[in-house]
């Protein structure tokens, strides 16, 4: 999470211009004049002196957000309570889909007699269902979260059994839509809710606990407030000091000259926000932490009111 105090910082912009001569040669006409040299807007940031120096007081990181991911799923292991008539852009997506894996009348799935993919969805043991998710900010590849789902065609979800589905960004495409990219997948044994009322909405819907998993991560951006080639090779080199490579794959990776790519460690797999944090906190010139955290136990005794923040930059000055 960005730290509160920076956030609330206003950022003033201050545009350098270069200013250009007029050249004229004597004796000659219709000289041109140079175009005037424009330098990239400076970002002041009004944060704590005892803040200045840090990666949150001069960039902030995007991507922090929950990602949203959903697909078109199919359970299976119904009570008869399936098979209802299906809208045809999703009954034909999922026919395409079960297709693909292999499911038709030679070769049909566990349990259900031999059938057409089209004949399977009418089959009142089975439902098509719409899976949604949130996965956490940066979660690193292996990473497992819980799903919802939601029956598109069936009465209750009672005993069902998740089969494999691809989760991708954003809300789910049928057949012929926009397809983006695929973020997880999801699987497992449906569990509804045992306290729900009969014949409720509720008996069409459910969660399937810790059955998605990260394929694809979804890296941060750590996005510089003044673009510059040189301040973002100092934060990679900060980031990636405090954060040795995991498992061969870097934490920061520079873009450009002012983004940042920012991989969460597999040790924050489970706790991102704290992970954030230090990158928030982080002293830009690693190499004067020492200084850096005398200076936050100066500060946190001279302001009581920033101890939260100044905690977290002496956890950033930590060499682990």
């Amino acid at each position: 999470m960005q730290n509160p105090t920076l956030r609330r910082a206003v950022p003033s912009l201050l545009l350098v211009l270069g200013v250009a001569g007029v050249l004229a040669a004597a004796g000659c006409s219709g000289s041109s004049k140079p175009r005037p040299f424009e330098a990239a807007p400076i970002v002041r940031r009004n944060v704590p002196e005892a803040f200045r120096n840090t990666i949150g007081a001069e960039a902030t990181i995007g991507g922090i957000e929950p990602v949203l991911v959903s697909g078109y799923g199919f359970v299976v292991g119904l009570h008869g309570t399936g098979g209802q008539p299906l809208p045809e852009p999703i009954a034909a997506t999922m026919e395409r889909t079960l297709g693909l894996n292999g499911v038709n009348a030679a070769n049909p799935m566990p349990g259900l007699p031999p059938m057409s993919p089209r004949d399977l969805l009418r089959h009142p043991d089975t439902a098509v269902v719409v899976v949604t998710a949130a996965i956490p900010p940066g979660a690193p590849r292996g990473t497992r979260f819980d799903v919802a789902i939601e029956a598109v065609n069936a009465n209750s979800l009672d005993g069902g059994r998740l089969w494999t589905t691809e989760l991708r960004l954003g809300p789910p495409s049928p057949l012929g839509g926009h397809v983006t990219q695929r973020l997880g997948t999801a699987l497992g044994e449906v569990f509804e809710n045992p306290f729900r009322e009969p014949g409720s909405a509720e008996f069409t819907a459910a969660r399937v606990l810790n059955g998605g998993v990260v394929t694809e991560p979804f890296d941060l951006i750590i996005q510089l407030d003044s673009p510059s080639h040189a301040r973002a090779r100092q934060i990679v080199s900060a980031v990636n000091s405090r954060f040795p490579d995991d498992d061969g794959v870097v934490t920061a990776r520079g873009v450009d000259d002012s983004r940042i790519g920012l991989h969460v460690p597999s040790a924050y797999a489970d706790r991102p926000d704290a992970f954030l944090n230090i990158v928030i906190h982080l002293p830009i010139d690693w190499q004067y932490r020492r200084e850096y955290a005398q200076r936050y136990v100066r500060a946190m005794k001279d302001d009581p009111a920033l101890a939260r923040e100044l905690a977290w930059c002496l956890v950033a000055c930590n060499e682990r």
